[in-house]
């Protein structure tokens, strides 16, 4: 992580810090992550993909706001 976080941000580095914040369970981070303004093309799995489950509680409010920003159905 410290690696990343000393790299410019682009849309790799933010998709790969928004994972790795995931998987240490901090959600303020992973969402402050994947909401880059310039996101990553694989943000639209976060639908679907199991690496994201403890991000898609369907009562979380950013969720739900993610997947209407991605134009996705919600959960």
């Amino acid at each position: 992580m410290a690696e990343l976080q000393e790299q410019e941000v682009t849309p790799w580095v933010a998709f790969s810090l928004a994972v790795v914040y995931t998987a240490l369970g901090d959600k303020d981070e992973a969402f402050r992550w994947l909401a880059y303004e310039r996101p990553h093309a694989w943000i639209p799995w976060i639908a679907v993909d199991h690496l994201w489950k403890p991000l898609q509680d369907p009562d979380d409010p950013r969720f739900q706001a993610l997947l209407r920003r991605m134009n996705l159905p919600p959960q």
